[in-house]
């Protein structure tokens, strides 16, 4: 019996995922997010050699007590000002079927809520 309602709530779970004709869509929502003022330096995935660093936004989102890195133009409608502290309200579009050689996430300008200069 247990099975039963697994089985049947898989197949709820799987075609709710999905559009009327068949294929995963994508996940669109909003996030408030924080920018720090500093940036950090990472690697591209294909940059095996890591010979090119990319600088990155550090940001931290709502639900999250870690720092983590985007790339600075990531967020579409927005440019980074180094020195500056923001919180951001974003739209994310979590991608169903992302570029291989791409992010799973895009990002999108809301609203600025708020811009402090540091120092």
């Amino acid at each position: 019996m247990r099975f039963c309602y697994f089985a049947i709530f898989s197949i709820c779970l799987v075609l709710s995922s999905c559009s009327p004709n068949g294929e995963v869509s994508d996940e669109v929502y909003g996030m408030s997010i924080d920018v720090s003022s500093e940036t950090s330096y990472d690697y591209d995935v294909f940059d095996t050699q890591k010979e090119m660093p990319i600088e990155c936004m550090l940001i931290k989102t709502e639900k999250s007590e870690t720092w983590t890195m985007l790339p600075l133009n990531a967020i579409k409608g927005f440019t980074y000002e180094k020195g500056h502290y923001y919180k951001l309200r974003v739209k994310v579009t979590r991608l169903a079927n992302p570029p291989s050689d791409g992010t799973l996430e895009r990002y999108e300008l809301i609203s600025i809520l708020s811009d402090e200069k540091e120092g």
